[in-house]
């Protein structure tokens, strides 16, 4: 999720997102008066505040248009959207290089089955977080899609915050799973800022 820098990050975001002013009018910093040391650790700094503000995508897969948009508006304020309204479409964006933080999807997709599209997703991405929305109500095709790969399923209708919710949280359990020590970053980040706000 996207998020503004706290305050005490300033000093690094003012001169890597190229506002060197900041600094200036508060320090009077020049990347050439600092140590090569403190160079050093502020890039570091920068890339560990550049994870902490990536605005994760996520791949919507619909063939209704009005749902497909009115879920992208509701999600667009917190994640950044695409959307296929068909399945082979959906794939051929995978297949082109496009890796998405979660993908939510239809069950019943023009083209492949639902179930076979879920499992061809999670071939193609297995480590990313599948959501499946459908109005099925038959429980079988429900377990059926969570055999295929599916980490959850929403039966329509829905309220959009429940599945705002459940993408928040499949996003902290992904980003647990990339790091062994996920609290580490946050500690050296904890760090940094003190070395950041020393100057």
């Amino acid at each position: 999720m996207c998020c503004k820098p706290p305050s005490t990050y300033h000093n690094i975001y003012a001169y890597f997102t190229k506002k060197p002013e900041i600094l200036a009018k508060k320090r009077k910093l020049h990347p050439r008066s600092l140590h090569p040391s403190h160079l050093c650790i502020i890039k570091i700094a920068y890339k560990i505040l550049k994870l902490m503000m990536h605005k994760h995508t996520v791949l919507l897969i619909d063939d209704s248009q009005p749902m497909g948009h009115f879920l992208a508006l509701f999600l667009s304020s917190k994640y950044q959207v695409t959307i296929c309204q068909h399945s082979y479409e959906a794939i051929g964006l995978l297949e082109n290089g496009f890796q998405p933080d979660v993908v939510v999807t239809d069950l019943e997709m023009p083209g492949l089955s639902g179930i076979h599209l879920v499992g061809t997703l999670r071939e193609m991405l297995p480590q990313t977080p599948i959501f499946v929305v459908s109005g099925v109500l038959e429980s079988s095709q429900r377990i059926a899609a969570l055999q295929a790969g599916a980490d959850d399923f929403l039966l329509k209708p829905f309220h959009p915050a429940e599945l705002d919710v459940r993408i928040g949280k499949a996003i902290v359990r992904s980003a647990k799973k990339a790091t062994s020590e996920p609290s580490a970053n946050w500690s050296l980040a904890s760090k940094l800022a003190k070395v950041a706000a020393a100057f």
